[in-house]
């Protein structure tokens, strides 16, 4: 008779080669730690949270550690919120990629949008524009 830590392995050794989904699956969900999706109080049209462990806390004072979590993202049901998790967990990305900034959007947009307006008088209107954002910009 297998330990059940080795029995899980090999169910799930066995459901990765079978290209299992793992949305709904009872297994699955005691794979990835119920804390790592939650419901969110209130209601909202995405209630349902999946995140991700990023790192420990620890209070010097009482010797308590904390978990320090990011969002994946925020989903209508638990069942998307598990296959966001799965496919996070498949092939993981970045989840502190620096976010474009007002600027970052503004400069890939007017590379794009300047060369078909009608004139330069266009141009001085939109960028004028811009500079009176500038509080946000940054």
């Amino acid at each position: 008779m297998l330990p059940i830590s080795q029995k899980y392995c090999i169910i799930f050794e066995a459901a990765l080669q079978a290209k299992h989904s793992f949305a709904g699956c009872y297994f699955c969900t005691h794979i990835y730690k119920e804390d790592d999706i939650y419901k969110l109080p209130g209601k909202r049209r995405k209630p349902w949270a999946a995140s991700k462990t990023t790192g420990w806390e620890i209070n010097t004072k009482t010797n308590q550690s904390k978990q320090v979590k990011k969002a994946i993202g925020y989903f209508s049901t638990r069942k998307e919120a598990l296959e966001a998790l799965t496919r996070y967990n498949e092939s993981p990305y970045d989840l502190f990629a620096k976010e474009p900034t007002f600027s970052d959007v503004y400069e890939a947009w007017s590379d794009v949008h300047f060369p078909t307006l009608g004139g330069p008088s266009s141009v001085r209107t939109i960028t004028s524009a811009y500079k009176h954002c500038a509080p946000i910009s940054k």
